[in-house]
């Protein structure tokens, strides 16, 4: 079963890729690959946005809203938690790694995405948004997930005020693990961490 965000498109033969890649494994529920911002230099928001779809490809601990899944899977753990208003497919990865199914990201282009984020206020909305998914992730499994109290701190304390100059720093850094740079040439060297890059205002996994 295919999934795909409302303001997305697909990539040119993406369906094929994805539906060969889950039949490859039999213990694989989920697949997605890179998604893509349509208009990527028309704003510093939308280039964060691309930086943050970014990552290497491998086995990862969540996805986000396009990804293809087995069916199968998803109604082993009870589908997608309907009480969620965010966060939802890093809770259903959970309970499905749990249960021993893979996540996998591959390299190959999957969707166009267009944030149309033009104004800091959208920006820091799709911020709180994100940051009430993480909290609501470690209420409900906190417990088993420890890694998701250093999310929730990490939010709390870059959305106060004092902490608001420095959010440059935090941008090049997470320019510099995503391998973009910001202006091009604002970094020496490009680099990417094998779990990919570090996002800001991503649902945690």
């Amino acid at each position: 079963m295919q999934f795909i965000d409302g303001d997305c498109e697909f990539a040119p033969g993406w369906v094929s890729v994805a539906f060969v890649t889950l039949m490859s494994r039999p213990d694989l529920a989920i697949v997605f690959g890179r998604r893509r911002e349509r208009f990527r230099d028309a704003t510093v928001y939308n280039r964060l946005c691309d930086m943050e779809w970014d990552g290497a490809p491998g086995f990862v601990q969540s996805c986000g809203g396009d990804s293809a899944m087995r069916v199968e899977a998803l109604r082993a753990v009870g589908g997608f938690r309907e009480t969620l208003i965010a966060g939802e497919e890093p809770d259903l990865c959970h309970r499905l790694r749990r249960d021993g199914w893979l996540i996998e990201r591959i390299a190959d282009d999957m969707t166009v995405h267009d944030a149309a984020m033009t104004r800091w206020q959208q920006w820091w909305q799709r911020n709180r948004r994100s940051g009430f998914a993480g909290a609501e992730a470690w209420r409900l499994r906190g417990r088993e997930d420890p890694k998701l109290f250093r999310y929730v701190l990490s939010n709390i304390v870059w959305a106060i005020p004092p902490a608001w100059p420095l959010w440059p720093v935090l941008w090049l850094r997470v320019a510099r693990r995503s391998g973009d740079c910001m202006p091009p040439t604002s970094c020496s060297e490009k680099s990417r961490t094998p779990s990919g890059s570090w996002n800001i205002g991503s649902d945690p996994g």
